[in-house]
Parts: structure tokens; C-alpha cells; sequence
């Protein structure tokens, strides 16, 4: 166990798998001779639970860690009985069981405070923080988080304080103060060598940098923090990644490479029981049929998706989820649904306090207001979503411009819908420009995947008396 504890405290988890198993296994031997005592048991219980759980067994851990809270309790051992605790509620956290979660670590809080523990007190908290972060309530895990940071306690509590924070910033769009928190944090862990939570950060730093557009750097960073999973043997980790490098991949239109990393992902998670990353997995996969123009099968994932996230009770997620419902509902002609779920997703996004998220809500209304009939109403709702994509430099940006574009066409302002596709298309080419000019087959797919505006632009010229020009944009971006 000595053994053990060095290589857990240095993150050295694959060591620490074989070292636990091989105590395990001397454990055994001991017990048939009647000289393992009970809190011996009890100790070796947690150790296994917290092994399994940092290299992503959860299934395993979860077992194991439910064992020592029993043998803790029996052995009437409340110093023993907070830690296991402790981490069940990381290992239900891990499987999005976060009811339970929540349940496991309010218990464990309440005896580290009785043990007058400040420090154990201190990490619980701010896991119960991340635990209402999954669920969507940041201001909750603010409070928590800063209760934190106004006392002293140990760096690395702080350094997760300050990454829980910054995740809590940047979901509320505030991404320039979470970015900050967040690297922060990565350069605390760079500096004790905890790899698995550094790659928990460049996780977190992936999720910003892709909710601003910038795929390339994105994917970089999930490379990274794969690099470091795989290093430790944290195979939830590597899922993790392979997702988040998926979900980058379907944003910049090269779907059949992110449904590859999806795939493969949602393999990784169902052996884990991961059930939050494979319902998001499941939400992209979604994403990208629909993009490709498979409606019914994008239809049959995201709801797939929808009912998982919200038994999981993420709302982050759900309303985002509701966004693509509504989307798919769109190209299927299902005008009713797709309006059910775009002001669902509105109502729950401005309850969340995310400003995007309504933004995007409300310009899949205004693109249901124009298959009406309504031009005047949608180009409103149009106008509106596109000056807060904007203001917060959304990934989406494109998106909303593009559709803009489109309103104003149908409402007769050629001009104005001139200037909003040409806007649009504009920054579907900085996206296509991220990728390397000598990677020419990832450049001609992003151009066909994106091309639907380029033609409205191109028709749009061509009425106008400016077929040069559209001729040229057409080239530019392959159209047929």
C-alpha cells in the first residue's frame, strides 16, 4: 500500500492499477488466514475505488467504492466513511448519476466538517460545485466556488476552484474571465505534473476555443489532453477527447472525420458508463446527419440524445439539444415541432442566463416565421439574434448572418441580404482558412459541406447584374 500511495500521489494511475490489484490480491491470501483486519479492508476498498475511478473503470469503481462505504459504516469509522464518500460521489459524478452524486458528497461534507477537516472540506465543496455546473446551475457553483477561494486552503484545491469557475464563466458566455481562471489552473497542475487534471483543463480550454470558432486550436488542445489521459491510463479521458475532437470536426463541416471520432467515442464511453458524454456524443451525431441532409436518422439520434441528457438533468445541454431538434423538425417540414422545441430552447436558455442560446433559439423561430410567411417578423427576429451572435463572438456567427441573409432576400432587401450572406460566407472562409493550404482534402470538403449559401449569394449577384462576381465566389467555393 506504501507502493500504492507514492504512485497515486504522483498521478501515476497505470502504475497504481497494478500495484492496488496485486494488494488486492495479498488482501485475499490474508483474509483466508483470518489476518487482514476490518480497517485494513476498508482502507484497501478505497483505494481500489479511487484507482478504478482516475483510469476511467467506473463501472468497476463504482462497486468497489459502494463496498467501502458499507465496510466503513460497519466498522463504525466516520474518518474512513467520509473519504469512501467522497469518492462515490466523484465516481456517480463520473457516470452522471448527479442526484446520487450530490447526495454522497453533501454526506462526506458533513463529516469532514465534523472531523474539523478545512482542507477535505474545502475539495468537497468544490466538487459539489462541478456537480451543479453538469446540471446547469452555475450560479450555484459560483457561490460555492468563491466561498472557497475567499479562505486559505491548499493550492491545488484552489487551482480546482479556479478551473470549476472559469468552466462556470465560460458557459455563461463571460469568456474572456473563464479562459483566465482556466489557465490559471492549467498552469498550477503544468507545475505539479498532475496530468489527468491538466487534461481535465485543456478539456475545459478545448470546449472556450471551440465556442468561439476556433476549431483548429480546439482540436489541438484535445489532442493534448488525450495525450496526457492515455499517459496516465484515465481511458474515460481518451473518450473525452476523441469526442471533444469529433464535435470540432462536425462545426467545421468535415462530418464524415467527426463521425469517426464520435463513434469511436461513444464505443469508449458505453464499456465506461459514461452516459452525459455519450448522450452528447449522440447530440453531434445528430448535429451531423442533419447537416448532411439525413433528417430522419438526425431526428432519431437527437431525441435519443434528449431523453438521456434529461434524465441526466443538464440543461446546458438540453436546450442546446433543443436547438438541433429544432433544426431537423425544419428540414422535415415539421413546422409545429420544430417551434415546440426552438421556443423550449429559448425559454430554458434566457432561464440559464445564456444570452447565445436564446440567440439561437430565436433564429430558428425566425427562420419558422419565414417558412410561414411572415418575412416582416422574421427578419426581426433575425436582426436581433445576429447583433448577439455578434456581440459574443459566437461560433455560430456564420450561422446567424446566413440565415439573415436569407430573410432579407425573401423580404425583398436585396441589398441588405447582399451584405449579410456576403457577411456569413466570410466567416465560413476564415474557418476553412484555419485549415493548412497544402491540406487540400479537408479544404474541398468544408467548401462542399458549406456551400448552400455561397449559391443564395451567387443567385442573389446573378439577379443583380453581377455574374462575374458570383462567377468568381462560385469557384471559390466549388459550386457546381
Amino acid at each position: 500500500m506504501r507502493a500504492w500511495r507514492i504512485a497515486s500521489s504522483r498521478s501515476e494511475w497505470r502504475n497504481a492499477v497494478r500495484l492496488i490489484e496485486r494488494a488486492e490480491q495479498a488482501a485475499r491470501h490474508l483474509e483466508t488466514a483470518g489476518e487482514l483486519g476490518e480497517h485494513e479492508r476498508v482502507e484497501l476498498s478505497i483505494a481500489a475505488g479511487e484507482t478504478f475511478r482516475s483510469v476511467g473503470r467506473i463501472r468497476e469503481a463504482g462497486a468497489v467504492i459502494g463496498r467501502a462505504v458499507a465496510e466503513a459504516q460497519a466498522v463504525d469509522d466516520n474518518r474512513a466513511l467520509a473519504r469512501a464518500l467522497f469518492i462515490r460521489g466523484l465516481t456517480e459524478m463520473a457516470s452522471s448519476a448527479y442526484a446520487d452524486a450530490r447526495a454522497s458528497l453533501t454526506q462526506a461534507l458533513d463529516l469532514f466538517l465534523e472531523a474539523e477537516d478545512p482542507d477535505a472540506v474545502a475539495q468537497t465543496t468544490v466538487q459539489l460545485a462541478a456537480v451543479w455546473v453538469a446540471v446547469g446551475n452555475c450560479e450555484r457553483a459560483a457561490d460555492l466556488v468563491e466561498s472557497i477561494l475567499a479562505s486559505s486552503t491548499a493550492p491545488e484545491v484552489v487551482a480546482q476552484a479556479h478551473a470549476i469557475l472559469g468552466w462556470a464563466r465560460a458557459l455563461r458566455g463571460q469568456c474572456s474571465e473563464g479562459a483566465a481562471l482556466l489557465e490559471r489552473s492549467l498552469e498550477y497542475h503544468d507545475r505539479a505534473g498532475n496530468l489527468r487534471e491538466r487534461a481535465a483543463i485543456l478539456r475545459r480550454l478545448h470546449g472556450l476555443h471551440l465556442s468561439r470558432g476556433d476549431y483548429e486550436k480546439a482540436i489541438a488542445l484535445a489532442v493534448r489532453a488525450r495525450d496526457d489521459s492515455d499517459t496516465v491510463g484515465d481511458s474515460n479521458g481518451v473518450a473525452k477527447a476523441n469526442m471533444g475532437i469529433g464535435q470540432a470536426r462536425v462545426a467545421q463541416g468535415l462530418h464524415a472525420e467527426g463521425i469517426s471520432f464520435l463513434t469511436r467515442a461513444i464505443e469508449q464511453l458505453q464499456r465506461i458508463g459514461d452516459l452525459h458524454c455519450e448522450a452528447e456524443c449522440l447530440w453531434q451525431l445528430g448535429r451531423a446527419r442533419c447537416e448532411m441532409g439525413q433528417s430522419a436518422e438526425a431526428d432519431a439520434l437527437l431525441q435519443r440524445a434528449l431523453g438521456m441528457i434529461r434524465e441526466i438533468g443538464d440543461r446546458n445541454d438540453e436546450f442546446r439539444i433543443l436547438i438541433d431538434c429544432a433544426r431537423a423538425c425544419m428540414a422535415r417540414g415539421e413546422l409545429d415541432r420544430a417551434l415546440c422545441h426552438a421556443e423550449a430552447a429559448a425559454a430554458m436558455a434566457r432561464d440559464l442566463g445564456s444570452a447565445e442560446g436564446a440567440a439561437l433559439a430565436q433564429l430558428e423561430t425566425a427562420r419558422i416565421d419565414l417558412a410561414t410567411g411572415d418575412a416582416r417578423v422574421a427578419r426581426e427576429k433575425g436582426s436581433r439574434a445576429v447583433a448577439v451572435l455578434d456581440q459574443r463572438l459566437s461560433s455560430e456567427r456564420w450561422r446567424g448572418w446566413c440565415t439573415l441573409g436569407v430573410i432579407e432576400r425573401a423580404a425583398g432587401q436585396a441589398d441588405r441580404a447582399r451584405v449579410s450572406l456576403t457577411r456569413g460566407i466570410g466567416l465560413l472562409d476564415a474557418i476553412r482558412e484555419q485549415i493548412d493550404s497544402s491540406d487540400t482534402n479537408r479544404r474541398i470538403t468544408i467548401a462542399r459541406a458549406r456551400r448552400a449559401p455561397v449559391r443564395e449569394l451567387s443567385q442573389l449577384l446573378t439577379v443583380r447584374g453581377f455574374p462575374a462576381e458570383a462567377e468568381r465566389l462560385e469557384r471559390s467555393w466549388l459550386v457546381e
